[in-house]
């Protein structure tokens, strides 16, 4: 359980920095931009596993970076489904 309270945690703050890094709206709701967090934590951590960083003393830099990296193209391709036809 606590495992699921720290993912959805580290998603939300994961789309609020996805989100100021893309800057403006992505025209996704609230949920939207949150789901991109968990896919950016969930695919970080796995990501980070295939490249052997994963497991390190402290705070793990390479993978919170592999992790925003990972949100920040989630939300562009939210940006992308969820763009407004004009």
């Amino acid at each position: 359980m606590g495992t699921l309270i720290g993912t959805l945690i580290f998603g939300a703050v994961l789309a609020v920095i996805a989100s100021l890094i893309q800057k403006g709206s992505s025209g996704m709701p609230w949920w939207g931009n949150w789901i991109a967090g968990i896919g950016g934590a969930l695919l970080g951590y796995w990501i980070a596993g295939l490249f052997g960083v994963d497991k390190t003393d402290g705070i793990d830099w390479i993978r919170w970076a592999i992790s925003i990296a990972v949100a920040v193209i989630l939300l562009g391709v939210g940006r992308a489904v969820f763009a407004k036809k004009v």
